[in-house]
């Protein structure tokens, strides 16, 4: 029975059969035409037993179950180091190690924090090991104390002692180490100013137009150039040429709701030769008597002035062949029956050159009004006689004030 192990034998020893089957027969490589004739030869197979096949030329052995085919020849006949590996060799005792300079070269690889290295683990005996590109942080690198680092026209990373106290990090071109220095060598867009934003982004604002003022907008708001007001501002709204094709000198609807309002504007000559005249209102309030007035005419050097009177506008300021007009009306507290109430109260002057002809008219819009601001002014008349569209030259102004 193979696998009975070895036996010493001695001088006279007697070979009996079952040892000689046992330590001799049965632990040879029996040879065998064919796998059919070493069955045949061998019916009771145990398990470590050799037998080779002539026709397939093939060692086999049983494991207790089961004839099991060998491979006689080694197919290894070196073992060459690869990319990034030193050693190998084509006979005896063949060694691989790392071998950094023998790794293809990565200049011009773009990485990604998923690419991989090698390194040796300090605190597991300089094991190797592997780890993503994304893993290196940058508190892991040293340099020379207070330096900060930039990559020089070769792509090379260099160090740059940090500046003296209040000094800037200034460029020199695209082909020149940055330097430090003063505020001053800072440069920037055309005429602007800098200001860290709410992000602490140095951020460039234009300077403004003539006359304006740097604004603040609040403590995260961009601060932006205005014009100069002594608690408010008044800004132009409106202003127009004036035609043949209506008697609406102006009309501005839908405002923001500003305290006061003021205009200048000509009262053209009427296209049927008859006297000029214009009507003013306000946030569209035009029914009953509501704008009390009071009206101071001067013709020549005769004054005459009227009594109150009430109407559903400013004034029929009839008077003269053409005529020129300015006006001012502010929004304010009624202070009266109501916290919650206001009035438009404001004059309007006119003038008619020709007739040496003037007009003044004080006015108040008496009845209640709930919101406040004014959000509406126009001026109607007669449709003009010769119209000014296109050339230019402009038949009236309106602005608004907004109070800060």
């Amino acid at each position: 029975m193979a696998g009975t192990g070895f036996k010493v034998w001695a001088t006279g020893d007697v070979v009996s059969a079952a040892d000689f089957n046992t330590y001799v027969q049965e632990q040879i490589v029996g040879v065998f035409a064919s796998s059919t004739a070493r069955d045949a030869a061998i019916t009771s197979p145990t398990e470590g037993m050799f037998a080779y096949l002539k026709d397939s030329d093939t060692l086999t052995y049983h494991n207790g179950s089961s004839w099991i085919s060998t491979s006689l020849t080694g197919d290894i006949t070196g073992v060459a180091a690869g990319n990034g590996l030193s050693g190998g060799g084509v006979s005896g005792d063949v060694s691989l190690a790392v071998d950094v300079n023998g790794a293809t070269s990565g200049t011009g690889a773009t990485l990604t924090g998923s690419d991989q290295i090698l390194f040796g683990d300090a605190d597991d005996s300089n094991a190797v090991k592997k780890a993503t590109i994304g893993q290196i942080k940058p508190t892991l690198l040293t340099a020379g104390n207070d330096k900060l680092f930039y990559s020089g026209n070769s792509g090379t990373m260099t160090e740059l002692a940090l500046g003296a106290d209040g000094t800037v990090l200034v460029g020199n071109g695209a082909t020149a180490a940055p330097t430090f220095g003063n505020i001053t060598d800072i440069s920037g867009g055309n005429d602007k100013i800098l200001y860290t934003n709410s992000s602490g982004v140095i951020t460039e604002v234009a300077l403004g137009a003539t006359d304006t003022v740097l604004t603040s907008a609040g403590t995260t708001s961009a601060p932006t150039f205005a014009a100069a007001g002594g608690g408010g501002n008044w800004a132009q709204i409106l202003k127009g040429e004036q035609n043949t094709t209506t008697n609406v000198i102006f009309n501005a609807t839908s405002l923001s709701n500003y305290d006061a309002v003021r205009g200048w504007y000509t009262m053209p000559a009427a296209s049927d030769g008859s006297h000029t005249w214009i009507e003013l209102t306000f946030n569209g309030l035009t029914s009953g008597s509501g704008y009390n007035y009071t009206r101071l005419q001067t013709y020549g050097t005769t004054t005459n002035s009227s009594a109150y009177t009430g109407s559903n506008s400013v004034g029929s300021l009839t008077q003269g062949d053409y005529g020129y007009c300015q006006f001012f009306a502010g929004f304010l507290a009624k202070g009266y029956n109501s916290a919650s109430k206001g009035v438009i109260t404001g004059w309007a002057q006119a003038h008619w050159p020709v007739e040496n002809y003037a007009e003044y008219v004080q006015f108040t819009w008496i009845t209640d009004i709930t919101t406040w601001g004014i959000t509406a002014v126009s001026a109607n008349g007669q449709t003009p006689w010769i119209s000014n569209a296109g050339t230019g030259y402009f038949g009236y102004f309106v602005e608004a004030y907004t109070r800060t």
